[in-house]
């Protein structure tokens, strides 16, 4: 019995420790991304979104994608403030969109 609860334990700290590995990987590569100029501030992100998209800024992610002409996208999650989820792309070079959804409204839950 001990065995079979400390092998799901285990699968858990590989993956754990995999995701912090990961993480860490991928801070690096924003980071020489911006160093090297293939990318924009969030900063700069954040100034362009604000203005384009009034609203509560969510999430943002780097993401590779072929779509964007630097082969880097900010993928933005914006939530409006008539309720109204939005998801924006914006090249992470140009800040040129590459993508806009618009989700559906979120009810209120507070009722």
């Amino acid at each position: 019995m001990m065995k079979v609860l400390l092998y799901p334990l285990g699968i858990l700290v590989f993956f754990a420790a995999l995701s912090v590995a990961q993480a860490d990987n991928d801070r690096q590569t924003a980071r020489e991304l911006l160093q090297s100029g293939q990318i924009v501030s969030i900063d700069a992100l954040l100034k362009k979104v604000q203005t384009e998209f009034p609203g509560h800024i969510l999430k943002i992610k780097l993401d590779d994608e072929d779509d964007a002409q630097s082969g880097w996208v900010y993928e933005t999650k914006i939530l409006r403030e008539d309720g109204v989820v939005m998801e924006i792309e914006y090249d992470a070079k140009s800040l040129d969109i590459v993508k806009v959804e618009k989700g559906k409204r979120k009810k209120d839950h507070h009722k």
